[in-house]
């Protein structure tokens, strides 16, 4: 395995992000063999003021350097030290865990039900498949993409919404219509935030909370 790790950032990287994103490729420079990982590498050209321009730019060069896996990081995010070793070990073509939207009143994730209504992580473990998924924290198989056309990201104006549709959205669609697979990994959703005011996260459940609820 041939990682490729991504930031897409224009700007200062938050104190937290930094540590943390240093922890993490340490670790899995460390321990990666224990998964099959063989080279870590850093897409440190990323920079770019345009979001899909900048994603675009690391999947570019993971095709062109013979990477088999990319990791993409927001700067926004805070993951533990051994969030690469978790995601490479479930061996899927698209793997996330779920993020928490940046809203002070209400707890609400990125990642999509079929029915397209946010999903809801709080207490949850395992992987699910989901229709739809995020790029601040995932991991993706290059052969998944590597043979479809660019673009692969653009945000999109849905006149029904009223809104602008995001990049990662428009990526995710267009895999989805070749039949790859999304999974969210609930375990290492307890163990992510979304950096703000404060840092985002899906409310900690005790396991004794969850046998009583069970």
């Amino acid at each position: 395995m041939k990682i490729l790790v991504g930031v897409s950032s224009c700007r200062d990287w938050k104190p937290q992000f930094g540590v943390n994103f240093a922890m993490a490729i340490a670790t899995a420079l460390k321990n990666g063999h224990e998964v099959g990982i063989q080279t870590v590498d850093i897409m440190a050209g990323a920079a770019q003021s345009l979001l899909p321009q900048a994603r675009q730019n690391i999947l570019d060069h993971a095709v062109k350097n013979g990477h088999t896996h990319i990791v993409m990081f927001d700067d926004d995010m805070v993951f533990p030290p051994d969030v690469i070793i978790r995601l490479a070990k479930h061996n899927k073509q698209v793997v996330f865990p779920n993020v928490c939207q940046k809203l002070q009143n209400k707890i609400s994730g990125v990642v999509l039900k079929d029915d397209l209504s946010r999903l809801d992580s709080t207490g949850r473990n395992g992987l699910e498949r989901v229709p739809y998924g995020t790029l601040a924290c995932t991991m993706i198989e290059v052969a998944a993409f590597a043979s479809l056309p660019r673009p692969h990201f653009e945000v999109m104006w849905s006149p029904s919404a009223g809104i602008y549709i995001g990049e990662d959205h428009y990526f995710f669609k267009k895999l989805g219509l070749e039949g790859v697979e999304f999974w969210c990994d609930h375990d290492l959703t307890q163990d992510v935030g979304h950096i703000g005011d404060y840092q985002y996260r899906f409310p900690h459940v005790e396991t004794s909370e969850l046998k009583e609820a069970a």
